[in-house]
C-alpha cells in the first residue's frame, strides 16, 4: 500500500465454506475481504456499506473495466481470488459519517497546523495582567468565548468564573474530555463543544443536566457514538446540534425533553428516528438528513409544532400520512435522495393541506420565479426514483 502503511487485515464474511478474498479500493482506503463464491454483487454492497458507510444505491463497482449491477453473481462477474475491484460513490447521494471523515479523526491542531509550542518559562508580569483583564471581561459580559485556540484542556480560569458565565464557546480546539467542573457554571445557557475530539466516555453527561439553565447545547463535529439516556434530563434544553458524529441510535429518553425546539443530527449512522421523539411537544425543527433511516415513525405526526423536517439522502421508501394530517404547522419537508418520489407523496392524505400552507409560506418566493432556477419550485422529493448507475 500507498506511504507504507500495513495492509488491513480481511474482514470475513463467511466461514462455512473455501472464500474469495476481495481487494476493494475506496478513495485512499482499501479494504479486504472474504466472501463465498456463491455470492452476488447485492451482498458485496452490503458488506461495503458497514465498511465505508456509502449506501448500497450510491455504490458503483467496477471490474475489470465493467461496472458490476447488484443482481449479478459472482460467477458471472467473473470475480476470482484476488480480484482488485474499485469503489465509488454517487455524488448526492449520502455517505453516513464515520471515523474517516477528517472532523471526526482529526484534531484542530491538524486543522490549524503541527508543531506549535508552548513556552515553559514563567508569565511576565504583562501576560499576568493581561489574563486578570480577560478573566474580568469574561465576568462583566458573561460570556467565554475561546473558539479556535488550539486547546486541549479547558483553562481553569474558565471555572473560576462560575455563576457569572452565561455562554461558553469552545468550538474548533483539541479537546478529548469535557470535566464535571463544568458544574460550577450553575447559570450557564449555551455551551458549544463543537469540532474537537469528544467522545461519549469523554463528556461529563452527569455534570451537564446538573446545568438548570442549559438552553443551548453544541456537540456536533466530535467523535461521539452514544448518547446516553441522562439527556433527557436536560429540562431547559431547547437546541441540540448532534450532526456530524457516528450515532447509530438515540436514545428512547430524548422524548423528555419537551422544551426542545431544534435538532440536528445529520451525518450520522442513524437507522431509526425513535418515536418518542413525538413527546418533544415543542419541536419545531428537526434535521436527520444523511443517515440510513429507512423508516419515519407515524407517532410524529403529534408534533404540532413541527414547520421543518429535513429527512434527504436516507432509505425511506414510503411516509406516514399522519405527519402530513397531524402537523399542522409543517410548511417544509426534504425528502430528496431517498426511494420515495413526489408523485408517491402527492397520493399521501393530507398532502394538499401541507402543500397549501407550503405554497402560502414560500409565495414570495413563487412571485420571483423568474430569478429562481430553472428547475422550478422545490417540492420536497425527487420527480423520479434514484437508480444505481
Amino acid at each position: 500500500m500507498a506511504g507504507g502503511d500495513p495492509e488491513p487485515e480481511p474482514v470475513a464474511v463467511d466461514t462455512a465454506e473455501e472464500k474469495l478474498k476481495l481487494v476493494v479500493k475506496h478513495g485512499q482506503q482499501t479494504h479486504q475481504l472474504m466472501m463465498s463464491p456463491g455470492c452476488i454483487v447485492k451482498e458485496l454492497m452490503e458488506v461495503l456499506e458497514g465498511l465505508t458507510n456509502v449506501h448500497s444505491r450510491g455504490q458503483k463497482l467496477i471490474y475489470k473495466g465493467k461496472i458490476l449491477t447488484s443482481d449479478m453473481s459472482f460467477e458471472e462477474a467473473k470475480i476470482t481470488n484476488n480480484a482488485k475491484i474499485m469503489l465509488m460513490a454517487s455524488a448526492g447521494v449520502h455517505q453516513g459519517a464515520g471515523g474517516n471523515h477528517y472532523t471526526l479523526g482529526q484534531s484542530a491542531s491538524h486543522r490549524y497546523g503541527r508543531g506549535l509550542q508552548r513556552s515553559v518559562a514563567a508569565p511576565s508580569p504583562v501576560a499576568l495582567g493581561q489574563e486578570k483583564a480577560r478573566q474580568r471581561m469574561w465576568v462583566q459580559t458573561g460570556i467565554v468565548s475561546l473558539r479556535d485556540s488550539n486547546l486541549q484542556v479547558v483553562p481553569g480560569a474558565v471555572w473560576v468564573a462560575g455563576p457569572a458565565l452565561r455562554v461558553l464557546d469552545l468550538g474548533g480546539n483539541s479537546l478529548r474530555i469535557f470535566p464535571p467542573a463544568v458544574t460550577a457554571l450553575t447559570n450557564l445557557q449555551r455551551l458549544r463543544l463543537s469540532h474537537n475530539s469528544l467522545t461519549e466516555n469523554t463528556i461529563a453527561w452527569e455534570a451537564l443536566t446538573r446545568l438548570p439553565n442549559l438552553m443551548a447545547l453544541a456537540l456536533d463535529h466530535n467523535q461521539i457514538g452514544l448518547i446516553p439516556s441522562i439527556i433527557g434530563q436536560l429540562s431547559s434544553l431547547k437546541r441540540l446540534a448532534l450532526s456530524h458524529n457516528a450515532l447509530s441510535s438515540l436514545p428512547p429518553e430524548i422524548g423528555q425533553l419537551k422544551n426542545l425546539e431544534w435538532i440536528d443530527a445529520a451525518h450520522n449512522r442513524l437507522g431509526i428516528i425513535p418515536p418518542s421523539m413525538a413527546e418533544c411537544v415543542s419541536l419545531a425543527e428537526a434535521n436527520f438528513s444523511a443517515n440510513f433511516i429507512c423508516h419515519v415513525p407515524a407517532a410524529l405526526g403529534r408534533l404540532t409544532n413541527l414547520k421543518i423536517l429535513l429527512l434527504s439522502n436516507n432509505a425511506i421508501k414510503n411516509f406516514p400520512s399522519e405527519v402530513f394530517t397531524g402537523c399542522t404547522e409543517l410548511f417544509t419537508l426534504s425528502l430528496h435522495g431517498n426511494q420515495i418520489t413526489i408523485d408517491q407523496l402527492r397520493e399521501i392524505e393530507g398532502w394538499e393541506e401541507y402543500d397549501e400552507r407550503r405554497r402560502a409560506k414560500y409565495s414570495k418566493r413563487l412571485e420571483l420565479q423568474a430569478l429562481a432556477s430553472s428547475s422550478g419550485f422545490d417540492e420536497g422529493a425527487d420527480a423520479h426514483l434514484w437508480h444505481n448507475w
